[in-house]
Protein backbone atom coordinates (compact mmCIF):
# COMPACT_ATOMS: atom_id res chain seq x y z
CA UNK A 1 0.00 0.00 0.00
CA UNK A 2 2.91 2.12 0.36
CA UNK A 3 3.26 2.44 -4.12
CA UNK A 4 0.49 3.32 -6.38
CA UNK A 5 2.75 2.68 -9.42
CA UNK A 6 4.71 -0.80 -9.67
CA UNK A 7 6.28 -0.92 -13.17
CA UNK A 8 8.01 -4.87 -13.96
CA UNK A 9 10.22 -3.84 -17.15
CA UNK A 10 10.85 -6.73 -19.22
CA UNK A 11 8.62 -9.25 -17.08
CA UNK A 12 6.83 -10.38 -20.31
CA UNK A 13 10.52 -12.07 -21.09
CA UNK A 14 11.15 -13.35 -18.50
CA UNK A 15 7.89 -15.43 -17.54
CA UNK A 16 8.63 -16.41 -21.68
CA UNK A 17 12.18 -17.57 -20.88
CA UNK A 18 10.64 -19.51 -17.84
CA UNK A 19 12.90 -17.89 -15.10
CA UNK A 20 9.30 -16.62 -13.84
CA UNK A 21 6.44 -18.79 -13.06
CA UNK A 22 3.17 -16.97 -15.16
CA UNK A 23 0.79 -18.06 -12.28
CA UNK A 24 3.03 -15.83 -9.85
CA UNK A 25 1.95 -13.10 -12.12
CA UNK A 26 -1.51 -13.95 -12.65
CA UNK A 27 -1.55 -13.67 -8.86
CA UNK A 28 0.17 -10.69 -8.06
CA UNK A 29 -2.52 -9.06 -10.96
CA UNK A 30 -5.56 -10.69 -9.24
CA UNK A 31 -4.54 -9.62 -5.74
CA UNK A 32 -2.86 -5.81 -6.26
CA UNK A 33 -4.60 -3.12 -4.55
CA UNK A 34 -7.49 -1.69 -5.99
CA UNK A 35 -5.37 1.91 -6.36
CA UNK A 36 -2.31 0.60 -7.63
CA UNK A 37 -1.04 0.60 -11.29
CA UNK A 38 0.99 -1.90 -12.35
CA UNK A 39 2.87 -1.24 -15.71
CA UNK A 40 4.30 -4.71 -17.56
CA UNK A 41 6.89 -4.42 -20.26
CA UNK A 42 8.12 -7.23 -22.79
CA UNK A 43 7.37 -8.72 -26.01
CA UNK A 44 4.92 -12.03 -26.36
CA UNK A 45 3.11 -11.17 -22.93
CA UNK A 46 1.13 -14.55 -21.90
CA UNK A 47 -2.67 -14.68 -22.63
CA UNK A 48 -2.78 -14.94 -19.11
CA UNK A 49 -1.42 -12.19 -18.65
CA UNK A 50 -3.00 -10.15 -21.32
CA UNK A 51 -6.82 -11.53 -19.82
CA UNK A 52 -5.51 -8.54 -17.03
CA UNK A 53 -4.91 -5.97 -18.87
CA UNK A 54 -6.67 -2.31 -19.71
CA UNK A 55 -4.35 -1.34 -21.62
CA UNK A 56 -1.94 -3.02 -24.31
CA UNK A 57 0.29 -1.00 -26.60
CA UNK A 58 2.05 -3.09 -29.70
CA UNK A 59 4.83 -1.18 -30.48
CA UNK A 60 6.72 -1.91 -34.24
CA UNK A 61 10.21 -0.99 -35.12
CA UNK A 62 10.00 1.65 -37.79
CA UNK A 63 13.82 2.72 -38.10
CA UNK A 64 16.99 2.08 -35.48
CA UNK A 65 20.30 2.75 -35.72
CA UNK A 66 21.83 -0.40 -35.99
CA UNK A 67 21.03 -0.38 -39.30
CA UNK A 68 23.09 2.79 -39.96
CA UNK A 69 26.02 0.59 -38.70
CA UNK A 70 25.45 2.19 -34.81
CA UNK A 71 26.38 -0.28 -32.31
CA UNK A 72 24.30 -1.01 -29.24
CA UNK A 73 25.09 1.79 -26.57
CA UNK A 74 25.94 1.62 -22.74
CA UNK A 75 23.16 3.34 -20.82
CA UNK A 76 20.87 3.37 -24.07
CA UNK A 77 20.25 0.09 -25.48
CA UNK A 78 21.94 -2.00 -22.09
Amino acid sequence: KKYDLLILDELNIAVRDKFIDVEKIVGLLKNKPTKMEIIITGRGAHKKILKYADLITNMRLMKHPYYKGIKSRKGIEF
